[in-house]
């Protein structure tokens, strides 16, 4: 969309030309998802909230303060790294070494 902040990972093609190998929608990713195991809260300027038992109402300022960000193309949540294989308006997975995590979209 328009106005949305983007993370992008590109390369030279022999002409010279950028290609964009990885793009990570920065505006998509904010927000409030939800997996078995969690919720997290991520928030613009780097602010991660981490609730470790899904039941909890996400909506509070509990849970743990913690950051995020983007490097080399990878999203960093706190002290752990993913890979970002789907983001889109309710879904998102992502893998590390430990496995595929799946979170979908908290609605209000």
């Amino acid at each position: 969309m328009l106005g949305d902040h983007m993370a992008v990972i590109a390369h030279k093609t022999s002409e010279g030309k950028l290609i964009a190998t990885k793009v990570i929608n920065l505006t998509t990713l904010l927000g409030t998802w939800r997996s078995l195991e969690a919720t997290m809260r991520i928030e613009d300027g780097g602010v991660l909230h981490k609730f470790y038992e899904a039941a909890i109402d996400s909506t509070n300022n509990g849970g743990v303060q913690s950051e995020w960000n983007i490097f080399n193309g990878k999203l960093v949540l706190g002290e752990d790294t993913f890979d970002v294989y789907l983001l889109n308006a309710d879904s998102l997975l992502v893998e590390n070494t430990f496995g595929i995590y799946a979170f979908e979209r908290e609605r209000k």
